[in-house]
């Protein structure tokens, strides 16, 4: 039940280990992630990191802001029609309607039921607002309706919210032309990285042009002519369209997971065990829906597993089920030329747990000299005493890439030698990990830390 990452990946395998799959999906496949966010906002922040590179030469290229907006939007559509030949391929049955679950094995859609031996219940989340702000997708928007239309140049945004999706609209609105503020009710943007990420982040965001206001919710918005006109902080503004970035919620009411006896906690995400499996039995849960962090890649990993554990009950996987018990869940959040990544324990959370860190600046990194980043870093967080690699967390450029590497080593339980023996290719953003595991060793290769 659900197309987007939490499901269509568990079709998927679960075809591929023999079973026969129906995959119920009422709008586009690929969910939220392809359609509405991580695809199109990524498609439009490569765009947007290429005009900030030809700035930094001194050459103008402004293409109209809708054009690569429709590049999003093809791009977008392009993928999702990829995952629906993946499904044709491997023989999933896709019956495009809301789906319902009438019972343990029962899902209903269309005015059919269909009977199952597991069902996978990967609905997803919608975005959410603040009380009392409407969302009407006309000049207050969710991140669905602001991907509708492009920012003009010159125009007054304002982004509500200082969480990924908020940070990531105000950084391609703004290298776009936009005059964008952004405002958080919390004290510092990026509330589920460090201080230290989000006090850079804050920079490098001021630095394209974005006013940002932090411990400062939004009071309150109301129509006006030639826009809306918000007020926070005591400030009041006319803009010509506000973006609602708040968070979400699960989408997980009026699909019969209550009445089926499925359990759900008192946010409505789905109760799931070390197996995935709901409080019925043979009822699995992947995604959004079963609660943060909210990120197609977990999402993805899930599916997998309780696809897998699905099979292992029917006799059809070899070795029986696994635990969905990751170590480290990567975090990525695009600015255009550079990201803000994190992996494990962070810097803030290493000193509270007793662990210690290491933190290199890049003014050695091609990349970030390149691209005008030097004041970014990279820091990896391990064990005293056995050097394990624990954490990892960089503002940089490619640092969602390197977070991969991060993730590796700390899932597999390697320390700071295995990571810094490795050869690495020079120049490349993948040395970020490298130059912080060596500054912890003491060795720092690319500045110098002086004697004694």
């Amino acid at each position: 039940m659900g197309g987007g990452p939490g499901g269509y990946p568990g079709a998927i395998r679960a075809a591929e280990l023999g079973l026969r799959v129906v995959l119920f999906e009422e709008r586009g496949l690929g969910g939220e992630c392809t359609l509405y966010g991580c695809v199109p906002t990524k498609t439009i922040m490569l765009y947007a990191a290429a005009l900030m590179a030809l700035e930094r030469l001194g050459l103008e290229a402004r293409p109209p802001p809708a054009r690569l907006w429709e590049e999003a939007r093809r791009v977008a559509e392009k993928l999702s029609g990829g995952i629906e030949s993946l499904l044709e391929r491997h023989g999933v049955r896709l019956v495009r309607a809301r789906a319902r679950l009438a019972g343990g094995g029962v899902v209903e859609a269309a005015g059919r039921r269909y009977r199952a031996r597991a069902v996978l219940l990967a609905p997803g989340s919608v975005p959410a607002a603040p009380p009392g702000v409407v969302v009407d997708n006309r000049r207050v928007l969710d991140n669905r309706g602001w991907l509708r239309r492009a920012p003009e140049p010159g125009e007054r945004l304002l982004v509500v919210g200082g969480g990924p999706v908020g940070v990531e609209a105000a950084a391609a609105a703004a290298a776009l032309g936009a005059r964008v503020v952004l405002v958080e009710a919390l004290p510092r943007i990026l509330p589920g990285l460090s201080r230290l990420a989000s006090s850079t982040v804050s920079r490098l965001l001021r630095r394209l042009g974005v006013e940002v206001h932090t411990g400062c919710p939004l009071e309150g918005l109301e129509e006006a002519e030639g826009g809306v006109a918000a007020s926070y902080c005591g400030l009041r503004g006319l803009y010509s369209r506000v973006l609602v970035a708040t968070g979400r919620r699960p989408a997980t009411r009026g699909i019969g997971l209550e009445e089926a006896g499925v359990a759900l906690d008192e946010k409505g995400y789905i109760v799931v065990d070390d197996y995935l499996e709901t409080s019925v039995a043979g009822v699995f849960a992947a995604g959004d829906a079963t609660g943060p962090p909210l990120l197609a890649h977990k999402a993805i990993h899930q599916s997998l597993v309780a696809a897998g554990n699905a099979a292992a009950a029917m006799g059809r996987l070899a070795g029986g089920a696994r635990r969905y018990s990751p170590r480290a869940v990567p975090a990525v959040v695009h600015l255009g030329a550079a990201e803000a990544a994190s992996v494990g324990v962070s810097l803030d959370e290493a000193r509270a747990r007793g662990l210690a860190s290491a933190r290199v600046r890049l003014g050695w990194s091609l990349y970030a000299e390149t691209l005008g980043l030097a004041e970014g870093y990279a820091a990896v967080v391990y064990e005293p005493g056995s050097g394990r690699i624990v954490g990892f967390e960089a503002v940089a450029p490619g640092a969602g890439e390197v977070a991969a590497e991060a993730a590796l080593a700390i899932e597999k339980g390697l320390g700071l030698e295995d990571v810094a023996s490795v050869v690495h290719p020079h120049p490349e953003r993948s040395e970020q990990l490298v130059e912080a595991a060596l500054a912890a060793l003491g060795l720092p290769l690319h500045y110098y830390r002086g004697r004694g």
